[in-house]
């Protein structure tokens, strides 16, 4: 210990290096934690989104299998166009 008090006593410090060194350090730090809060923040969504999935899983799975019905057709559908190509639009209610 005696021997490097003795070393760094005898070593010229530059203070501008050791001020330049602390700053790229500091700002590599605030770089690092703020990369870590937006990972933090994606995993926290991922989380989220994954909750909501398994709660739409599980409604669905407890809900009856929707069966056509001209009840239901009439009630979802405004109007249907066919064209002269064939094919058919269909106009849901608002």
């Amino acid at each position: 210990m005696n021997q490097l008090i003795t070393t760094c006593s005898a070593t010229a410090h530059d203070p501008d290096d050791y001020d330049k060194r602390f700053q790229q350090l500091e700002n590599r730090h605030h770089q690092l934690e703020n990369k870590q809060q937006s990972i933090t923040r994606q995993i926290k969504n991922i989380r989220h989104r994954r909750a909501q999935a398994i709660e739409v899983r599980d409604y669905l799975a407890t809900q009856p299998p929707l069966e056509y019905s001209d009840q239901a057709w009439n009630t979802l559908v405004d109007h249907a166009t066919i064209t002269d190509d064939g094919t058919i639009e269909i106009q849901f209610k608002a």
